[in-house]
């Protein structure tokens, strides 16, 4: 590329034209909020194989060849009991709510009282015995479950995934709320399944930063300190608008390097937008709370992804987001599993925590969103059926999959307990059975976003359902 000729004149004419757009109302440039109804999807992945068991639980039961005997007995050290202390733990099953749905009885955990309540209304599918990966390798797993790909390499990371995918088919973007971009998110180039381009995957790591730094030099000046004149961030600022402006009038339509002034201008305007949506609604002090003060939640980062899943969604007409995606990891817990994933299940699910706060401000201020926003919950394995000798649960395959909001078919979607589980409690490295793959129940939250659309997104061809399951219905 050649050397930059701009001289005085022309860089004080473009810091100028830069600092004349920044005083505009950007909420008067680009239009007032419109109602947005299509389904939207928010994917949370909980890094390291989640123990579901361990927050829906049989009851105890005295009766020693019974499912909730075995259960609690093979799972004793990880609830930091000793498994011939029937009176503890009979004491631990009753902290434990007692729910029936569908002639099922189970106890769900009192630290997720948000997601029971969500439950009781109907609107959780909790499905069972679910299959992703046919090993106990996190990357692995990880890869196989983002891709929605069975027969996916361990180290291809160069592939699509699944949200991307399904945001591709229903015409819209997929937003990542996290530090970094999973394969999740990763849209697929033209029709090739296998390959990836991100044209609509957009980061919003931190929501009230988007875009490219911008200097309040307007702010600057009206409050009289002028800082603007020496502050290294603002000469800055206005040194490289500046450039790029000047660099557009310069180089060629049809150079290769006029990409980069296309995605330099995009990047800033796409920010201005974005920014100037929010610069005026103040960040709610249920959400910043979830992040910041001693309320904060054990995972203050989990915290700030759903204040930007909240923003992302003011935001919902400039984004145009069919997908969302949000992390929390950790969850490996071979070792003192009460104290490592309690708190864990608690950030999520517990009352005035992550979920129960967004999605109260959601349906307050964001109706038609609620009514159409989905969440779905996975992790890349389970545990095994009994607990270690380090008060923890190792790798297992089988797992649970939570699909919760106002379009879902509530209820319970395979055996909780299998009767088979009880003899296999005393057998070392036993897993769950897994008796549905997860394409299967993926590939139902995809078609409650675009009819018709799980199919095109995951080849289903030699999956399987637990009998006597239908996943239609969810």
């Amino acid at each position: 590329m050649k050397n930059l000729n701009i001289n005085r004149r022309d860089f004080i004419k473009y810091s100028l034209a830069t600092l004349a757009m920044g005083t505009l109302n950007p909420s008067l440039l680009y239009g007032a909020k419109r109602a947005v109804t299509k389904p939207i999807l928010v994917n949370i992945v909980l890094d390291g194989g989640a123990d579901f068991r361990h927050i829906f639980s049989p009851l105890w039961s005295e009766e020693p060849s019974s499912y909730g005997n075995a259960f609690w007995r093979a799972r004793a050290s990880a609830h930091n009991l000793e498994k011939s202390n029937t009176m503890s733990l009979a004491e631990k099953s009753l902290e434990y709510s007692k729910m029936e749905i569908e002639g099922t009885t189970f106890g769900i955990h009192p630290k997720v009282g948000w997601l029971k309540s969500e439950m009781m209304q109907g609107r959780v599918a909790l499905v069972n015995n679910v299959i992703g990966s046919s090993n106990r390798d996190h990357s692995h797993s990880l890869i196989r479950l983002e891709s929605g790909n069975a027969d996916i390499g361990a180290h291809d990371f160069d592939h699509s995934g699944w949200g991307g995918r399904l945001a591709r088919i229903a015409g819209g973007n997929v937003i990542s709320l996290s530090r970094h971009v999973r394969l999740f998110c990763n849209a697929p180039k033209g029709e090739d399944w296998n390959s990836y381009h991100n044209d609509i995957v957009i980061s919003a790591s931190n929501s009230r930063s988007m875009g490219l730094y911008e200097y309040d030099t307007l702010a600057d000046i009206e409050s009289g300190k002028k800082n603007y004149k020496w502050n290294e961030s603002a000469q800055l600022s206005r040194a490289l608008s500046s450039y790029y402006a000047a660099k557009k009038e310069e180089i060629p339509l049809n150079s290769p390097y006029y990409k980069f002034i296309q995605h330099e201008n995009l990047l800033r305007e796409f920010g201005k937008k974005i920014n100037g949506r929010l610069a005026n609604i103040e960040e709610p002090e249920t959400l910043k709370s979830l992040y910041s003060g001693d309320s904060a939640l054990n995972s203050s980062y989990f915290g700030k992804q759903v204040r930007n899943l909240y923003d992302s969604l003011l935001c919902q007409d400039l984004l145009n987001a069919r997908v969302l995606s949000m992390e929390y990891g950790g969850w490996d817990s071979h070792k003192r599993q009460k104290e490592s994933i309690e708190p864990k299940f608690e950030d999520i699910f517990g009352i005035q925590k992550g979920l129960d706060e967004v999605t109260k401000l959601i349906a307050q201020n964001l109706p038609e969103i609620y009514e159409n926003l989905i969440f779905v919950v996975t992790s890349e394995f389970g545990r095994q059926l009994a607990a270690n000798g380090d008060n923890g649960t190792d790798h297992g395959r089988g797992s649970s999959v939570l699909l919760i909001g106002k379009p879902i078919k509530g209820g319970i979607y395979g055996d909780m307990f299998p009767n088979n589980e009880i003899d296999r409690f005393d057998i070392p490295n036993e897993d769950i059975h897994g008796l549905t793959t997860m394409e299967q129940v993926l590939a139902q939250a995809c078609n409650k976003i675009e009819s018709g659309s799980g199919a095109k997104i995951f080849n289903l061809e030699g999956s399987k359902v637990e009998d006597g399951v239908e996943l239609q219905k969810i």
